[in-house]
């Protein structure tokens, strides 16, 4: 175990356990998507391993960063996800943001592609996602999707959640509860937004 995890396990173990969640509601598949929590007291984050399924995850393969993206401590093997990058991003723009999950729902992913805003039609979407921009198509990892992500959210102060072109969303939240409900709830969005398309052309 990670010596500084081993100081905040509780936080770690959520992180785990909605990492988990995530992936079994169908947020995300195979090996992708990724979660992090800001580790309280330091500049430095835990985040999930890249390579490791959301629904593998374990204090073991949790990886502290900081906020320059270098890895502090990991065990052996491990690398940390390639969306770190991203990850940061909004830690350093909002200090009040606790956790960040990455997933890659199908029906809000559906949303991003060719449009610059997902639509909100249900009242609780309008309620608690305020407004969700959504980014051109940018390279998974690279510094062009994390600066690309980081302005959205800079320009969208009350966006808690942001589009990712043809690559999903990434929600940033005071808790990684709230993150994974946020995101479902984005999903769920999208699901009601597509079915009235589909009614609308009957």
């Amino acid at each position: 175990m990670i010596p500084l995890l081993e100081e905040h396990l509780e936080l770690v173990d959520e992180l785990c356990r909605v990492s988990r969640r995530a992936y079994d509601r169908g947020l995300v598949a195979g090996t992708g998507g990724n979660m992090s929590i800001r580790i309280p007291g330091t500049k430095s984050v835990a985040i999930t391993a890249t390579g490791v399924a959301l629904d593998a995850v374990t204090r073991d393969s949790v990886i502290v960063v900081d906020f320059d993206g270098k890895v502090i401590e990991a065990s052996p093997g491990l690398r940390p996800s390639k969306e770190t990058p991203m990850h940061l991003a909004f830690y350093k723009l909002r200090p009040q943001v606790s956790a960040v999950l990455h997933v890659h729902p199908p029906f809000a992913t559906a949303l991003t592609l060719g449009s610059c805003e997902m639509p909100l039609m249900t009242i609780q979407a309008k309620l608690n996602l305020k407004r969700v921009p959504v980014v051109p198509v940018a390279k998974p990892g690279s510094a062009d999707l994390a600066e690309l992500a980081g302005s959205a959210a800079s320009l969208n102060p009350e966006s808690r959640v942001v589009g990712l072109g043809e690559h999903g969303i990434i929600t940033a939240a005071d808790s990684a509860w709230t993150a994974y409900y946020l995101s479902d709830l984005a999903e769920e969005n999208a699901k009601v937004v597509l079915l009235s398309r589909l009614a609308a052309m009957t």
